[in-house]
């Protein structure tokens, strides 16, 4: 797996900021988890079930500045199975998210994740996935300068990458390279006027690459001061395996930041993509919903949904995923918290390969430092 990108970000950052030792603050986390899982091989016809021990141990840093602010993570989980000992497996995260105000006009950020593991990330990371129970290692590298031109027009230019590596030899590993430039007009106070122009290449090792260029236009609307909505529809110019294709995309969003303690959002995308796990064109569309809530001092609740369907152009495999989470944390003092969780997964298709379904339970505790 390339991880060299979040390497040569950390690094830059560091230089970057000219700081020692004593400007960071370090911290340390752990995590110890039960979990029940009744379909650890995420398949129809060879389900089994078992309890899963889950110990973390993870650190890193943050430093904010009058101008700046960098955050680091990292964190190792040994995840181990009770009953099926050859499926007990290391999992590695790291994380680093960075903003600087070059000047009173200039904004650059940095954000890259690092995932190695068996288990999907999420919901989206499910939708249109092989089915079976394997490794995966991803990076998606987000870089971005904005620069406010005027009072009222703000431009962006961004690159992202995305890489996945796979354990199971019959799929391809993939790379998603994306530059492109955005622009926002301020109308009023509660209006902005959204454009920009992506273009996208998949590459699949082995395998045949795909181009997309994206050109997309839209409007935010705040209808309250934290409640705003999000239109941009579009249409992609594609090249795949020798063959044009020119479809519609449309993105709608719902935001909510009714405060720090409550945060709502609701989000429809549907497009014709490559995914990274096949590059044949998948037709699909998605819906999901999430809602975090600190209901008090010491108790914080998350709830997410998802649900999804598409279609494979050439193989004409159809995929329908569908998926809730809910989380609930106590915090029994200002290092330790206990939680439990829930999540149901369901995967249909005409490809019993890909059909199953999930319940995971979990409780555990975690403390930080």
């Amino acid at each position: 797996m390339n991880t060299i990108s979040l390497v040569l970000a950390v690094s830059f950052l560091m230089c970057w900021h000219g700081l020692g030792h004593a400007d960071f603050k370090w911290n340390l986390e752990g995590d110890a988890a039960e979990s029940y899982d009744d379909n650890i091989t995420f398949t129809k016809d060879d389900r089994l079930t078992d309890a899963i021990t889950r110990i973390s141990l993870g650190g890193g840093f943050t430093r904010e500045g009058k101008n700046d602010k960098i955050d680091f993570r990292g964190r190792l989980t040994e995840n181990i199975f009770a009953r099926h000992s050859s499926f007990t497996n290391l999992s590695q995260d790291l994380a680093l998210d960075a903003v600087k105000d070059l000047t009173p006009s200039d904004k650059i950020e940095v954000h890259d994740k690092f995932r190695h593991a068996e288990d999907p990330a999420g919901f989206e990371d499910n939708f249109g996935r092989a089915g079976g129970r394997y490794s995966t290692y991803t990076n998606h590298l987000n870089l971005s300068w904005a620069r406010q031109v005027t009072r009222q027009w703000t431009t962006k230019f961004k690159y992202l990458q995305s890489n996945y590596d796979f354990t199971r030899s019959d799929l391809s590993d993939a790379a998603k390279y994306s530059p492109g430039i955005s622009g926002e007009y301020a109308i009023d106070s509660a209006t902005q006027v959204l454009m920009g122009y992506d273009y996208t290449r998949w590459i699949f090792d082995p395998g045949n690459d795909t181009d997309i260029h994206t050109l997309s236009g839209g409007l935010r609307r705040y209808l309250t001061n934290q409640l705003y909505a999000e239109l941009k529809p579009g249409v992609d110019f594609i090249n795949s395996v020798g063959r044009d294709l020119t479809k519609p995309r449309y993105e709608a969003s719902l935001t909510d930041d009714v405060d720090e303690n409550t945060k709502l959002k609701l989000t429809y995308i549907k497009e014709y993509a490559p995914t990274a796990f096949s590059q044949d064109i998948f037709n699909n569309w998605r819906l999901s919903a999430s809602i975090f809530k600190q209901l008090n001092s010491r108790v914080k609740t998350n709830i997410s949904a998802f649900y999804g369907q598409g279609r494979y152009l050439s193989s004409e495999i159809m995929d329908k995923s569908s998926g809730v989470n809910l989380g609930l944390e106590y915090a029994l003092n200002e290092r330790a918290s206990a939680y439990c969780g829930y999540t149901y997964e369901r995967a249909n298709s005409n490809s019993d390969a890909r059909t199953y379904r999930r319940n995971v339970f979990t409780f555990g505790i975690k403390f930080a430092f």
